[in-house]
């Protein structure tokens, strides 16, 4: 709070976290929105993109964890084999909360921690990225994914909601609603050939959050 009131202006990394500000009193004139870069380099469309084999899958980026909604997409997937929906593997990649996979039903591959360059090569074979937190300033991997031309779904309260164009690079649902969730997941699933022509809309936006960009 002192570091609000000595401050002559405020910068934030996303809308979401601009209304933060706004809400807790401080005036509109006083903060603006500057959305965060992502280095970009390794994160390209696949050359010669191939036709969708096996089990669809959904990646997910970052600590699993409550604060990113880990538990509420292994809830939604768990309804989504009970349901006998179309095969599909979730794939987390960067570290967990323990616990966390020990007891789920859902089909989960572990990826662990990866660097820039294989990160971008699990999203360029992955269908969707999902990000579901409860609270996330802005979300970089969201820009990463879909600049090799990953659709994403996220939740209301990731702040690089701002680059998703509904049905276009891809959805936001209602933060904490797994039946929400769960249900734009089976739409992916059923619709696994529409996403692929999300691939080059998704790439085109998130050049528009590179760093060259927030520099600028």
């Amino acid at each position: 709070e002192e570091e609000i009131q000595h401050a002559d202006h405020i910068l934030t990394v996303s809308e979401l976290a601009r209304e933060s500000y706004l809400d807790a009193g401080v005036s509109p004139s006083r903060v603006t929105s500057v959305p965060m870069g992502a280095g970009l380099s390794d994160f390209v469309p696949a050359d010669n993109p191939s036709a969708a084999d096996g089990p669809f899958t959904f990646i997910f980026a970052g600590h699993a964890g409550r604060r990113k909604g880990a538990d509420l997409l292994l809830e939604a997937s768990e309804h989504l084999a009970d349901a006998s929906e179309p095969d599909h593997l979730l794939q987390c990649a960067g570290g967990y909360d323990d616990g966390l996979f020990q007891q789920t039903t859902a089909h989960v591959e572990t990826l662990g921690f990866l660097d820039h360059s294989a990160l971008a090569e699990e999203c360029r074979q992955a269908d969707c990225l999902v990000l579901p937190s409860r609270h996330d300033t802005f979300g970089r991997v969201v820009v990463e994914a879909m600049a090799t031309g990953l659709p994403v779904l996220v939740s209301e309260h990731v702040g690089a909601k701002e680059l998703v164009r509904e049905g276009k690079t891809g959805w936001v649902v209602p933060a904490e609603d797994v039946t929400a969730l769960m249900r734009q997941m089976r739409w992916c699933l059923e619709h696994r050939e529409q996403l692929r022509q999300i691939s080059t809309t998704a790439a085109e936006t998130a050049r528009q959050y590179s760093w060259e960009e927030y520099h600028e």
